[in-house]
């Protein structure tokens, strides 16, 4: 009797997040995990640390929403402060416009 023996499945070192990953990273993990050096390869992916950097630019006179409530959290009154704040810059930038006018089509 002939007893047939499957393949046994290559056990692979779990990386967390492998779907996630760029496309090249992917790759060169699969190379890692396919070497003959198990316990180096093993070494090499437990050294492996991903590193996600978020940004944001705001443009204008008042943070985000988000900030705002942070501010308000850590201040309470502190997003009123910081409206008046803007409110004030506006209200000033509006007056030196006004003054600089006159001084504009003079030059004209």
């Amino acid at each position: 009797m002939k007893q047939n023996k499957t393949p046994e499945k290559k056990k692979k070192t779990p990386v967390p997040h492998k779907e996630r990953l760029p496309e090249e990273l992917g790759e060169i993990i699969e190379f890692i995990e396919d070497s003959r050096n198990k316990e180096k390869a093993r070494k090499i992916l437990s050294s492996i640390s991903i590193t996600k950097i978020n940004s944001a630019t705001i443009i204008g006179p008042l943070p985000c929403s988000e900030e705002m409530e942070n501010y308000e959290k850590v201040q309470p009154g502190s997003a009123d402060r910081i409206i008046g704040m803007a409110e004030k810059e506006q209200i000033h930038r509006h007056e030196m416009d006004k003054s600089e006018q006159p001084l504009r089509y003079h030059l004209l």
